[in-house]
């Protein structure tokens, strides 16, 4: 089932299943090169028609995105399940719905969040795009007050 909630600030998609995450693909590179490539191909691929399905708007600014992680049970490790970020990310830009992942293009200082669930019927990933502005946050000095560089 394809799911897509989309203003002019915020879209929506929702990933059925799960995806391979940090262990399966370090397994497939391990393997043989070509593994993890075509590992990282088809999971992106898989990605990249739901994106065209869901018909995302494009967002031309800085954005956030929150990454709502449903899975089957809990014996992955929130930090191999989030690793399919990655595919996730480079779908988004290849098929437009950002301009890119880097820097720029994301709004800082937490372009990302990730919350971690269990759904033993309904494993899935619930990615949600929100446009927003850069924030710039002075780094705190010893003390907790905020630095007067001026940068």
């Amino acid at each position: 089932m394809i799911r897509c909630y989309s203003t002019s600030e915020k879209a929506r998609l929702v990933i059925p299943g799960s995806l391979s995450g940090l262990n399966e693909y370090t397994r497939a590179n391990r393997a043989h090169w070509s593994k993890g490539a075509k590992s990282k191909r088809t999971e992106q691929t898989d990605i990249e028609w739901l994106i065209h399905a869901a018909k995302l708007p494009h967002f031309t600014g800085p954005v956030s995105i929150t990454f709502d992680w449903y899975e089957p049970d809990r014996l992955r490790d929130p930090d191999n399940i989030c690793f399919a970020r990655k595919f996730i990310l480079d779908a988004l830009v290849a098929k437009s719905v950002i301009t890119n992942d880097g820097w720029k293009y994301l709004s800082m200082p937490e372009p990302f969040r990730d919350r971690f669930f269990v759904d033993k019927e309904n494993p899935r990933i619930e990615v949600t795009i929100t446009s927003g502005a850069v924030v710039e946050q002075k780094p705190l000095m010893r003390g907790g007050h905020q630095s007067n560089t001026g940068q």
